[in-house]
């Protein structure tokens, strides 16, 4: 008997309730942890905001993205004026490329999770369920960033190579949007392989959806691409790390294929 003929792209399973739950927990983790390190609100805001932001989540996914991609303004505008509308028209842009898929739009916040617990590499599987290869990749990419940040408060290793960030970077004050991006683009420069990385990363969560229908061997060959290509910039330690995450990745994808190719007999 003749296996059914799959889809293009087959993303792994959704969760109904995840799918409900899941947007609120990450709008209260963006505004409640935002509020709760940029300093700016008073004591107990933090609280009532990430609260604020699951509500609207819950009531309509749109609100819940604008209302936690808000709360940074303030606290940015307190630090710099050029960083507050640097931020607010990056905050716009991210809220036109999610309209059509609001409750995808905060996922990014896998990235400081998964590399606060060391396996970051997981992120392209993190966001799968995402439909649009351009938003996986574009929720990747934030992922990287944001953890990249996380670990700068934290005063802890940047993903991908350990380096430990720099204490500043001479934003306080900065009135100009131009003059605070080239600043932060000076500095990611000095983080090659953090850039790099990212690339590597967000294209990984573009393509992993499409091997899934290209049976074990198209699954095997994207982790195997997916090893190389991440360990290869890392050194060390952290190389090792990734290649548990892309092992993990490529075991889940091939344990989802064997499974969705039983339930087609």
């Amino acid at each position: 008997m003749q296996r059914p003929r799959r889809r293009a792209a087959a993303a792994l399973p959704r969760l109904p309730h995840a799918e409900r739950f899941a947007p609120a927990g990450f709008a209260a983790l963006v505004a409640g942890w935002t509020a709760a390190t940029l300093p700016f609100f008073p004591a107990g805001f933090p609280a009532g905001l990430a609260l604020a932001a699951a509500l609207l989540a819950l009531w309509r996914g749109r609100a819940g993205l604008a209302f936690a991609l808000a709360v940074p303004i303030l606290p940015l505008g307190n630090v710099s004026l050029g960083l507050a509308l640097l931020y607010s028209g990056i905050a716009a842009a991210w809220l036109a490329l999610f309209w059509g898929d609001a409750r995808s739009g905060l996922a990014f916040v896998f990235g400081p999770l998964l590399g606060f617990l060391g396996c970051i590499g997981l992120l392209p599987l993190a966001v799968a369920t995402v439909r649009s290869p351009l938003r996986r990749a574009s929720l990747a990419a934030a992922g990287i960033v944001t953890a990249a940040l996380a670990a700068g408060f934290r005063h802890a290793g940047l993903p991908f190579t350990g380096e430990r960030p720099p204490l500043g970077l001479g934003l306080a004050g900065a009135g100009s949007p131009a003059a605070v991006a080239g600043t932060l683009l000076r500095e990611l420069g000095r983080h090659q392989v953090l850039f790099l990385e990212c690339g590597v990363v967000a294209v990984a969560a573009a393509a992993l959806p499409y091997a899934r229908p290209l049976g074990l061997r198209g699954i095997v060959v994207f982790g195997a691409a997916l090893l190389a290509a991440t360990a290869a910039l890392a050194p060390g330690l952290h190389a090792l790390a990734l290649a548990g995450t892309a092992t993990v990745t490529t075991v889940t994808l091939a344990a989802l294929e064997r499974r969705g190719g039983k339930a087609a007999h």
